[in-house]
């Protein structure tokens, strides 16, 4: 499918691809692209004397173990964004087992999004200069669009590093359900209502 991100240098919408299920060949060749601009990144917090408090909590993922983990397992899936020759995030998601906490959703089916990255270039915490925006919220579309292809409605659930819950909560619009006990981390769910107005913003 067809997208567009934004291109923060040229301020223009660019077209983008979305990789509905990668192998692991795939997000491990998407990992090692990674993997320069991490280091250096983290040489650039180091350097700056950024406590480590304030580094993004993502940046131990390992998404070439990840992959591996889940090669051959059913429910499993791997999604990116594809823009400018490479992968601008990656998402991994699990479409089988996981029911709804939320209230007047109890016990129905959803998608759960185990993992939502994007390229360290494209972050603010990471790069002075970022470059593409909105690969998050394209990631999170398809996840809602699978939902819905299932006959979900949209549901889809995730537990937030705390460095995203703003996002998660005021910018997609998601039910903050509060902090998960098992998981340690804050745990948020799309009510139908809230999948179908965050499609057609």
């Amino acid at each position: 499918m067809d997208i567009l991100l934004f291109d923060r240098q040229t301020k223009q919408t660019v077209p983008a691809k979305v990789l509905a299920s990668m192998t692991r060949a795939a997000v491990e060749a998407a990992a090692a692209d990674w993997e320069p601009s991490i280091d250096a990144a983290i040489q650039r917090l180091a350097l700056a004397g950024t406590p480590r408090s304030s580094w993004p909590e993502h940046l131990h993922w390992n998404w070439q173990r990840k992959a591996k983990a889940i090669e051959g397992l059913a429910g499993y899936q791997t999604v990116g964004v594809e823009c400018a020759g490479q992968v601008q995030g990656l998402m991994l998601l699990m479409t089988k087992q996981k029911r709804c906490k939320e209230s007047s959703q109890v016990g129905l089916p959803l998608v759960y999004v185990h993992f939502l990255e994007a390229a360290p270039w494209n972050l603010r915490e990471l790069t002075p200069d970022p470059r593409f925006g909105g690969v998050g919220q394209v990631l999170l579309t398809e996840a809602i669009r699978l939902s819905v292809k299932r006959g979900w409605g949209g549901r889809i659930g995730l537990h937030s590093l705390p460095q995203a819950v703003p996002f998660y909560r005021d910018t997609v619009g998601m039910s903050d359900l509060g902090l998960d006990a098992t998981e340690g981390l804050p745990y948020f769910e799309t009510t139908p209502d809230q999948a179908r107005a965050y499609l057609v913003r």
